[in-house]
């Protein structure tokens, strides 16, 4: 078996289709293809973007030896590319915290938690002042009733009825 035959067992072992193991590595379907049918040239460039890529172990892709793919961090990283459908600035940004140390972690883990803390007591309090809107309105009209007047609240509309 010739090394770009084994592009298509790469695939599989990825469960990826040919546009999307190319979109990893700059290269279009049909070039994948091309590729794959020994139409066009395996280059060691696409063979070590694949394998850096994917992490896919560079002798097991030259020869069949030894095990297809090789667990590094960057290989994890490109696992949680694919299965979360990140680009490539969500990519960097997972990257780069990880390799944050405990203490810079936890510094961003806790200012996320504040600014969404602050998105959700913002949510919470434009419900207050809308609820605090209509019991005000419904006060009003209670006690114009209360009066002998009828007073009508709608949408912000007042209107006024002598009894």
């Amino acid at each position: 078996m010739q090394p770009y035959e084994r592009i298509r067992i790469i695939r599989a072992e990825l469960g990826l289709t040919q546009s999307q193991l190319g979109e990893g590595i700059g290269l279009a379907q049909s070039t994948i293809g091309l590729i794959e049918n020994g139409i066009r040239k395996l280059t060691d460039r696409v063979m070590s973007d694949i394998c850096r890529v994917y992490g896919i172990n560079k002798e097991w892709f030259l020869t069949g030896n030894g095990n297809i793919r090789i667990e590094s961090p960057s290989s994890v990283m490109n696992q949680l590319k694919i299965e979360f459908n990140l680009d490539n600035d969500d990519y960097a940004l997972v990257y780069e915290y990880l390799n944050l140390n405990q203490h810079d972690r936890s510094v961003i883990r806790n200012y996320i938690r504040n600014v969404v803390r602050r998105m959700n007591a913002s949510d919470e309090e434009q419900i207050q002042r809308q609820i605090d809107q209509e019991v005000e309105s419904y006060r009003r009209e209670l006690e114009a009733e209360a009066k002998g007047k009828t007073l009508s609240v709608s949408a912000g509309t007042v209107i006024r009825k002598e009894a």
